[in-house]
């Protein structure tokens, strides 16, 4: 059997909070780019604090992250300077989400 309608399955009460939120952004081709920060250490350590506090971890996405967040639970994780910009709006629209910017490489 398949459903008739094209309606999306609401997800969200399966997703395990908290979700740190990766802000990044590339300095070119963010494809290209993002490949490569996948196999970073900032990235690796991302995985295991996500690991480490039974969540997840998603990159911001300004059309879908505003739908997925829980600003008193999820936790912005700067993963470059060039995301500074990225993070200013998740705070406009959060303002008190909590931001961890140790990771930084």
């Amino acid at each position: 059997m398949a459903p008739n309608k094209d309606i999306d399955t609401d997800v969200r009460p399966k997703i395990k909070h908290p979700i740190l939120i990766i802000a990044w952004q590339s300095h070119t081709n963010r494809n290209e780019e993002r490949k490569t920060f996948e196999w970073s250490s900032t990235y690796s350590r991302i995985m295991e604090k996500a690991l480490d506090l039974n969540g997840c971890a998603r990159f911001w996405d300004p059309a879908s992250g505003p739908h997925f967040t829980k600003a008193d639970e999820d936790i912005v994780v700067i993963a470059n300077e060039l995301a500074e910009p990225m993070v200013k709006s998740i705070k406009e629209i959060f303002p008190k989400i909590k931001i961890d910017d140790t990771l930084i490489s």
